[in-house]
């Protein structure tokens, strides 16, 4: 396992492990991260390391509002 507490992953920085489960056979860490809009998430470690989750919700939110507001120009 590698520590992942203080690091920075989109807009989710690591806070500490909060546990880990079992996936086709293999660990999976699970870490306590907080987004830089201040919400807190349980996100797993290959989520974070290969990218797939960058923040809590907030930027697909954000990249929703921007494209409607777009088309109401």
């Amino acid at each position: 396992m590698n520590d992942l507490t203080g690091q920075t992953f989109g807009r989710l920085k690591v806070e500490r492990l909060i546990g880990m489960t079992t996936k086709w056979k293999r660990n999976v860490y699970i870490w306590k991260c907080r987004c830089e809009c201040g919400e807190v998430s349980a996100v797993t470690q290959p989520q974070l390391v290969y990218g797939r989750t960058k923040s809590c919700g907030c930027l697909r939110r954000e990249h929703a509002l921007r494209l409607n507001g777009s088309h109401n120009e």
